[in-house]
């Protein structure tokens, strides 16, 4: 079982131009790890965080970028591997295209949050701290 709490809100949008958009992933989450089940011969241990609890904070450690439901693991690569900030471009796409989506990663955990981004997003660039900064294509 997992608990997750989300701190810092809900994801933040601030548009710095008329077609520019900055999105921000939750900073962190707070999980809680249990044990499902016992491995013969051994005794189970948690050891503590220093609080008196098990419950664990993750940042945000990174993005990916999804075509459709993420659900559906088409998950895109970005324009160059190799970038220290990778970033993925796209075409105008014609209505009833699938949404692109954006996921953000919490270090050493397999949770991600995801939203659909503006349909008419044109490249995103992905920021350390869960930043992902997009050009949109004009009206």
């Amino acid at each position: 079982m997992l608990r997750i709490a989300v701190t810092l809100g809900a994801l933040q949008l601030a548009a710095s131009t008329s077609h520019a958009l900055d999105i921000v992933c939750p900073e962190k989450i707070l999980t809680t790890q249990k044990l499902d089940g016992q491995a013969a011969g051994w005794k189970e241990f948690v050891r503590p965080n220093g609080k008196g609890s098990v419950d664990t904070y993750s940042y945000a450690s990174g993005i990916s970028i999804y075509y459709g439901d993420p659900e559906e693991i088409a998950e895109l690569k970005p324009d160059s591997e190799m970038a220290r900030n990778p970033s993925w471009s796209f075409v105008k796409a014609p209505p009833g295209t699938p949404l692109i989506y954006m996921a953000c990663h919490y270090h050493e955990t397999r949770i991600q949050f995801v939203r659909a981004l503006p349909a008419n997003v044109k490249k995103c660039t992905s920021k350390p701290g869960g930043l992902l900064q997009c050009e949109l294509f004009k009206p």
